[in-house]
């Protein structure tokens, strides 16, 4: 058991170090030892978890991906728990949304956002088709970009408020695309 926890530790400070690396300089810069100094781990530690800086910064992507999608597939996505998921990893949100090393990052956001908008929206008389595409960029790009607003002003409005402003910009976009 107390090795499980040393693991657990280990791989968080590992991951919070390439964080904050990251908002420091390009990834292409960083090198496993300033990781491992940043970190206070010794470069074996650090090879018995992750084979290189890639592989670390992968894990990290998909263990938020993988989150999110968890939440979304729990009972239709709760949105306050979606909320609630991103402001708890919101500094490697903010770092990986927006670093050029970690595009994939935000393409995978992006698009499950977009399946996730496709099904709610299945309901209210929109189709699936080519030229409702532009509604779903749309959609999408509003609720990244009014988290990411969120996030980088540390949060000025509680998760409900939050949502309720998108929810009230969601419901009026998508009702005049019906009419």
């Amino acid at each position: 058991m107390k090795s499980d926890r040393r693991v657990k530790y280990t791989k968080m400070v590992l991951r919070n170090s390439l964080i904050q690396l990251l908002n420091e300089k390009p990834f292409e810069k960083i090198t496993i030892k300033e990781l491992c100094q940043r970190a206070d781990v010794n470069r074996g530690t650090f090879y018995v978890h992750y084979n290189d800086q890639e592989d670390l910064l992968q894990q990290i992507q998909d263990e938020l991906i993988e989150g999110m999608q968890n939440l979304c597939e729990k009972g239709g996505c709760k949105k306050s728990d979606w909320f609630k998921y991103v402001r708890e990893n919101k500094d490697a949100v903010l770092c990986l949304y927006s670093h050029k090393a970690t595009k994939s990052f935000a393409e995978r956001i992006n698009s499950l956002l977009r399946e996730y908008l496709k099904l709610s929206v299945k309901d209210r008389g929109i189709k699936n088709e080519g030229k409702n595409e532009i509604l779903f960029d749309y959609l999408v790009s509003g609720i990244v970009g009014c988290t990411l607003h969120w996030l980088t002003r540390d949060c000025p409005c509680d998760d409900e408020q939050l949502i309720c402003i998108l929810e009230r910009l969601w419901q009026g976009t998508v009702s005049e695309f019906v009419k």
